[in-house]
């Protein structure tokens, strides 16, 4: 037992009892609906996906679509040529097997031999960027709802069985992903598979669990965000990334039964969903034991969603209250590929110096917010001229005057890559945050890993920037976020008052010493009245 619970440790990471994450874009919640407590009281333990304090709609901001005519292909099948299993070994590749079931569920199976342990991970394509208008926080309440279980599982049996044979069991939201993660012993990965292929099928629409489940998303933590909601969504031009994800209104306790039922068969459901399985068996066999468990559901096609390909920003600038310098906010597409370079551009940016013509302290600050579907990259410009700052240094890397350091970079982002797929369920989260590039409903390919997670589209320099990250190299792709006209706390040139009214100071009085009197402050003087003052 103590060898199983010390292999269950190493495949965790760093952080026992909690899957380390791939970045900062979504911390797990884990969540125990079972826990003793009256009605409404919070999760046991657990973050949730990066969220920060509800901001206004950008008003050039148009709607943004949720479905698509044709299913995102951003990481391209060229870059990953079809290879059977024994070829990628040879070529010292670690395969994957991918492959799109008839029901529309997307399956991908990974051997990993490290550990006697199965990681499996349900990522479902829904997150609170979907949320309705009239029902914001809806998606995330209904994450709770189905961690806790279905019409087949008496409420907190999926988290109860997960715990009762040693495993531990989590969940994560963010803006365009619910992810269900799961650990255990290899000798229970019947039953992980079981418990995923049950908890999309028939959900409870019970009002006394529904309750209870928002009771818990109500105490859920508010991450936050590196800007405000309204940048972030001028930045997509998407208005679902405007509003609090976590928020509970009234109205989404008078959801009746069946309004319920739509609501959760509209987000979750196999269709738009992943199934990532990490084991010690081969891929074959593993997608195999999936295949049987889905047999029985309907054939349907995957559903299909917008493009994930960076957009241009609504508008050139947004004003954005206590704003301090200049800032530029690119949206980053939400491919493997894309996002590491991201990360290698935005170290190799904050280790640059002042260039040519510019003053000696001049620098740029780079901050890459890795959101698992909808990541940002934030650089503050420096010296007199932020955005030519900006300009020289992102022109600079792209003509190979910084090979050195970003290829310094690159290494660091791939060695970060692989350490995390050195561990299953770590291995098994990032890949289920990949875009679905697999085939249709047929036979299943095999991919590398690498490919899959991004750790091989840099390259041996890594200065070339993916297509998809080309937006990266200009700031005219870019949203400026700039101080509005009337705000004295903008920089640089900031309002000052001409004439600034002093602080009054209070005196403070020493408290007085042990077994002394306290002495109190003398009198001041009455004011003699006009008759004294005349006699003096």
């Amino acid at each position: 037992m103590r060898a199983l619970s010390l292999a269950i440790t190493l495949a965790l990471g760093p952080a026992a009892g909690a899957p380390a994450d791939p970045g900062p874009s979504e911390p797990a919640t884990a969540a125990d609906p079972e826990a003793s407590g009256p009605e409404g009281d919070a999760a046991p333990e657990g973050d949730a996906a990066p969220e920060a304090e509800t901001a206004p709609e950008a008003e050039t901001a148009p709607e943004a679509e949720t479905e698509a005519e044709t299913e995102s292909d951003d990481e391209a099948d060229a870059a990953t040529p079809l290879l059977d299993e024994a070829a990628l070994i040879a070529a010292g590749e670690r395969p994957a097997l991918e492959g799109v079931l008839p029901c529309g569920l997307r399956v991908i199976a990974v051997r990993d031999d490290s550990l006697p342990v199965a990681s499996v991970v349900l990522a479902v394509e829904s997150g609170t960027r979907d949320d309705p208008k009239e029902l914001p926080g809806l998606v995330h309440a209904l994450a709770y709802h189905m961690l806790a279980g279905n019409r087949e599982l008496r409420p907190g049996q999926a988290l109860a069985d997960v715990q009762d044979f040693g495993g531990v069991a989590s969940m994560a939201v963010g803006a365009g992903q619910v992810r269900f993660e799961s650990l255990a012993p290899y000798a229970q990965l019947d039953r992980l598979l079981d418990l995923e292929a049950e908890r999309l099928r028939a959900p409870s629409t019970s009002r006394r669990m529904w309750t209870k489940m928002l009771g818990y998303a109500r105490r859920d933590a508010r991450p936050r965000l590196p800007v405000v909601r309204e940048a972030w969504a001028a930045a997509w031009r998407d208005p679902g990334l405007a509003h609090d994800g976590r928020e509970v209104p009234k109205a989404l306790s008078e959801l009746v039964e069946g309004a319920l039922g739509a609501k959760i068969a509209q987000h979750f459901d196999y269709a738009r969903a992943t199934l990532v399985v990490v084991a010690p068996e081969a891929p074959a066999d593993l997608y195999a034991k999936v295949e049987q468990r889905f047999a029985d559901l309907p054939a349907r096609p995957r559903a299909k969603f917008t493009s994930t390909a960076a957009p241009s920003p609504s508008s050139a600038s947004l004003a954005v209250q206590r704003q301090k310098g200049d800032t530029f906010v690119w949206p980053v597409a939400p491919t493997s590929a894309a996002k590491i370079y991201a990360e290698a551009l935005c170290g190799t940016l904050n280790r640059m110096g002042a260039q040519p013509g510019e003053a000696k302290n001049t620098r740029v600050r780079c901050n890459f917010y890795e959101e698992v579907r909808r990541p940002l990259l934030l650089i503050r410009g420096g010296g007199s001229d932020p955005r030519a700052s900006i300009q020289t240094r992102l022109e600079l890397v792209a003509a190979g005057g910084a090979d050195a350091e970003f290829a310094k970079q690159a290494e660091r982002a791939r060695a970060k890559r692989l350490e995390l797929e050195a561990r299953p369920l770590d291995l098994a989260i990032l890949l289920a945050q990949g875009i679905a590039r697999g085939p249709g409903v047929g036979a299943p390919r095999y991919l590398a890993v690498s490919s899959m997670t991004g750790r091989a589209s840099l390259g041996d320099s890594g200065k070339t920037a993916p297509a998809e990250a080309g937006n990266l190299a200009s700031t005219a792709q870019a949203l400026q976020l700039v101080a509005p006209a009337n705000d004295p706390s903008a920089k640089p040139g900031n309002a000052r008052p001409t004439n600034p009214t002093p602080r009054a100071v209070p005196r403070v009085v020493p408290a007085p010493k042990l077994g002394e009197a306290a002495k109190s402050e003398p009198a001041p003087a009455p004011t003699p009245s006009a008759e004294e003052a005349e006699q003096r």
